[in-house]
């Protein structure tokens, strides 16, 4: 859990460190609400969730992707200078585009969870992490023993000849 708060706190850290100046600047342009803090916690939050609950089509990921929300950090300094260049306008007008670029930078999280490759480093074993449920894990070990037998009738056959 305390490794999670620190990446929370550098992907938070640097975004803010960033943002901050365009915030400041656009502060008269630009009416901020309280919700849009959010970007620095519902982007994180929808990585940790595909980080924890789901496996990658190109296999396991590694230490070095614990780096990804560095990527999409990036893009709560970018949705502040769209809002500032947006400008003032309606409050219904300046809450949907508020809402699309949080949305944006949820999609662009899982975006780079999806698309960035393993990063090197391993996490534990170098064996493939073990299924979340039993009946998973079941036909994991069926087809593993399944294809040791296998081998050994093609051994035994190969020595035949």
């Amino acid at each position: 859990m305390q490794l999670v708060l620190f990446i929370w706190a550098i992907y938070a850290g640097v975004a803010g460190v960033i943002s901050l100046p365009i915030v400041l600047l656009g502060r008269n342009r630009v009416r901020w609400y309280a919700w849009e803090l959010l970007a620095f916690v519902l982007p994180f939050c929808v990585w940790l969730f595909l980080t924890f609950y789901w496996r990658t089509p190109s296999g396991s990921k590694s230490w070095g992707n614990f780096e990804e929300p560095l990527f999409f950090a990036l893009a709560v300094p970018l949705a502040a200078l769209i809002r500032v260049i947006g400008g003032k306008a309606n409050k219904g007008d300046e809450r949907m585009l508020a809402g699309a670029l949080l949305g944006g930078q949820c999609f662009l999280a899982v975006l780079v969870y999806f698309l960035t490759p393993n990063l090197g480093g391993t996490l534990g074993r170098s064996n493939p992490p073990v299924a979340a449920s039993p009946a998973f894990a079941a036909l994991v070990h069926f087809d593993q023993c399944r294809g040791v037998a296998g081998r050994d009738r093609s051994a035994r056959a190969q020595e035949r000849l």
